[in-house]
């Protein structure tokens, strides 16, 4: 005997359904799953895209400032010799170890109160105009070169205050 209200076909029809009712649970949370995905990497793909955008503006934009850049030079010499005052300029000189003369200058060192002492400067290296045709200064040959060594002096420590060794 048959149960009433069972027939073979209406239990197919429903295992199917339930069957199709599950497949779409799984269907639909994989599809919520892949568009999530997509989301989240459509996200950082802009994200990046703006940050680089933001970079390269960075980097375009001019650095504008009131005050003028200053340049400075890196490289110390440092020269030990008689501290001299040049009488005709007004200006000081010492003498390296090769002979060649070097004018110096300072608004950190009171170079007048070691003239005529053995002194060892420390100081950034410029190159002076050259000097007029035929005049040389005291160390110098007329005609050596185009520019006279300089000396912008941030340093000096007295080695002996007298200039003879």
């Amino acid at each position: 005997m048959k149960a009433p209200g069972f027939s073979p076909r209406s239990h197919q029809v429903e295992i199917v359904e339930r069957y199709q009712s599950r497949i779409g649970v799984v269907a639909r949370c994989k599809l919520m799953l892949y568009r999530s995905t997509a989301t989240l990497r459509w996200t950082a793909l802009l994200s990046l895209s703006l940050g680089a955008a933001m970079l390269v503006g960075q980097e375009a934009q001019p650095v504008q400032s009131n005050q003028p850049r200053k340049v400075t030079n890196p490289l110390l010499v440092n020269i030990t010799g008689c501290l001299k005052k040049n009488a005709a300029s007004g200006g000081f000189s010492i003498s390296d170890q090769n002979g060649q003369n070097w004018e110096l200058t300072s608004k950190k060192v009171d170079l007048a109160g070691q003239v005529f002492h053995t002194v060892s400067v420390t100081g950034h290296p410029s190159a002076k105009s050259e000097a007029p045709e035929g005049k040389s200064e005291q160390g110098q040959k007329p005609g050596s070169g185009n520019q006279r060594l300089a000396l912008d002096v941030t340093e000096l420590e007295m080695i002996s205050p007298s200039c003879t060794r």
